[in-house]
């Protein structure tokens, strides 16, 4: 067995859409996370690295009080740089898309962003 002691800056508290306030929750960050990245190239131990860094942000922040949504942009934000598919799997979650048109204009904003170097180049 491996014991793993994080250091925590400050106690934080995720305020919800509708107000209700609850605990942060780091693996509830990771597991989003995970569920993104599934079956996609990326190892654990840079999904590691990825949610202790939105973590490291959010406690940068120096709020103590950190809106839900602005945790799911800091993810997404971060899952752009990554990898896109995870990056569309999570937004299709986090922006509830209903039907295929969301997906047609989320893609299409895609466009705009730069593209990963291919391998071998």
């Amino acid at each position: 067995f491996t014991t793993i002691e994080r250091v925590q800056l400050r106690e934080l508290t995720v305020v919800k859409a509708d107000q209700r306030r609850v605990a942060f929750d780091r693996d509830k960050l990771a597991r989003s996370v995970r569920i993104a990245l599934r079956k996609r190239p990326v190892d654990d131990e840079q999904i590691e690295r990825i949610v202790s860094g939105i973590v490291r942000q959010l406690e940068a922040s120096g709020e103590t009080d950190v809106k839900s949504h602005d945790i799911g942009e800091l993810v997404m934000e971060t899952l752009k740089t990554v990898d896109t598919v995870a990056y569309v799997r999570f937004a299709s979650v986090y922006r509830d898309f209903r039907e295929g048109k969301d997906f047609e204009e989320f893609l299409d904003d895609m466009d705009d962003l730069p593209k990963p170097a291919k391998t071998g180049e």
